[in-house]
């Protein structure tokens, strides 16, 4: 499911409310929401308001997975489910300049709940979320690499970041970039190809 419409999302969550199907053994959803980017008209308390700063929309987004994460709880699914928290990117402003970081909060079912929160220093990356996925279903996922939580802390792995630059509101072209360590510093940061770009979505 993908919902650019985070006031939409929230009132589906808790108006409908999330229900089990037991005809499924396992079930996988998507949502995006529009988050802490410039233009959000909505504030922590998921409440229209315009000029709101990016932390107060943000945490407006908590709001609902707060919400979704409790109704989980309610129908007895919270230990069994698998919860993944991301963004799309990081900070971006139209080029290449702070490191590719973005949140990444997995949620293991089957995990202890009274265990806190844990730090990892992995070196990983949103293309091994296609193996933690699988794993989560119980498929095979041989062919997507590791999942996250076999991703040892204590070696230096080559991951790839692309980044969409822009020229006067216009896309101007893809920029592949290894990482070759930590990605919060940039030293380990190298731009091997680009790709010109034939099209733009900011008209």
């Amino acid at each position: 499911t993908q919902l650019d419409n985070d006031f939409e999302l929230y009132d589906a969550i808790r108006n409908t409310k999330l229900s089990v199907n037991e005809n499924y053994d396992s079930a996988f959803r998507f949502y995006h929401m529009f988050g802490s980017h410039p233009g959000a008209t909505f504030n922590e308390n998921m409440e229209y308001e315009e000029n709101v700063s990016l932390p107060r929309a943000l945490r407006g987004d908590m709001k609902i997975i707060k919400e979704y994460i409790q109704q989980l709880k309610d129908l007895g699914v919270y230990d069994e489910t698998t919860i993944i928290i991301t963004a799309d990117h990081g900070e971006f402003l139209g080029y290449f300049l702070l490191p590719p970081s973005c949140l990444l909060l997995v949620k293991e079912a089957g995990a202890d709940s009274s265990v806190p929160i844990r730090t990892s220093k992995a070196q990983i990356c949103h293309e091994d979320l296609f193996a933690t996925a699988l794993k989560a279903m119980g498929a095979d996922y041989a062919d997507f690499g590791p999942a996250i939580d076999e991703i040892p802390e204590d070696i230096n792995r080559h991951r790839y970041h692309y980044n969409m630059e822009v020229d006067k509101g216009h896309e101007a072209g893809l920029f592949e970039y290894l990482v070759i360590g930590e990605s919060s510093n940039l030293n380990y940061i190298v731009e091997t190809r680009n790709w010109e770009v034939k099209y733009s979505f900011y008209n």
